[in-house]
């Protein structure tokens, strides 16, 4: 896990589990970071500080050069929906935007660490 959120894992942190108190906090991280996320009438350096709290340090490298005027999104229209339980350490939540909605990956390495997003990208 520490490639994907650039943080070592301490042994004497409790392991994830996926409870509903889980799913809401993935969800809830998605719906804050797609909020950050659709707001192309920001300035370039304050998109993406808005975004990079809320993401892995893998995460934030690869939207590091992304142009948040060619964002198409500028509202979320829901709360998230989680869809993937398989793994306490991943989530899959889809947040719908006034664009379509958005499939948010996110990661977290230990039950007390936050969820970190991944990656997000369009659903077709």
């Amino acid at each position: 896990m520490e490639e994907l959120t650039g943080q070592e894992q301490d042994p004497t942190d409790p392991p994830p589990t996926w409870d509903e108190t889980a799913a809401e906090e993935a969800a809830d991280r998605a719906v804050a970071f797609m909020r950050a996320f659709a707001r192309p009438d920001l300035a370039a350096q304050q998109w993406h500080a808005g975004i990079a709290g809320l993401m892995t340090t893998t995460g934030a490298e690869t939207f590091a050069y992304v142009d948040p005027a060619a964002v198409p999104a500028t509202t979320v229209t829901d709360g998230g929906e989680v869809l993937d339980t398989s793994s306490a350490s991943l989530a899959e939540v889809r947040v719908e935007t006034d664009a379509g909605p958005y499939l948010v990956t996110l990661t977290r390495t230990a039950a007390t660490d936050p969820w970190l997003v991944e990656y997000a990208d369009p659903i077709d």
